[in-house]
Order: C-alpha cells, then structure tokens, then sequence
C-alpha cells in the first residue's frame, strides 16, 4: 500500500464518519502526493473531499463545485458514476 493510498482511506473513513476534524490536513497531502505522482484518481478523490469537507464547513456552493469537479475528472477517466 502506498502513502498515496492510505490517505484516500482515511479521507473516506472520516467522511464515512462525517469526521470533518483533521480531514483538511489529510486531503491537503493526498492532493500534494497526487499531484506530484501524477495519480489522477487519487487527486480526483482529493478534490471531491476537500469538497465535502468545504460544504460541511459552510461554504456550500464552493464545496459543490468542487465535488463537481472531483466527479468531472474520475468521469474523463472512464469511471463509471
């Protein structure tokens, strides 16, 4: 398992748990990590939870955009959603 991918984990445990504390920081290095390994799921992930953490905090019109955009990049891979 690499870093990369124990971080995209613990973001879902926590959104699982609508655990916003800490999330910030854990998506601020998974997006960091993807970006710099050029991982486009993972870093799609990222957005999509730095999405929900924004929305959660109050900011919901930016969070949806972000989830939106997060949804956009795993589509333009092929996800299936």
């Amino acid at each position: 398992m690499t870093v990369t991918h124990a971080l995209w984990l613990v973001c879902e445990a926590k959104v699982a748990r609508s655990e916003g504390e800490g999330l910030t920081a854990i998506m601020a290095e998974l997006l960091q990590l993807s970006g710099e390994q050029e991982l486009p799921q993972p870093r799609a992930n990222a957005v999509i939870f730095l999405g929900w953490a924004l929305a959660r905090s109050g900011e919901t019109a930016v969070g949806i955009a972000k989830i939106e955009e997060g949804l956009d990049l795993l589509s333009k891979m092929g996800a299936m959603l």
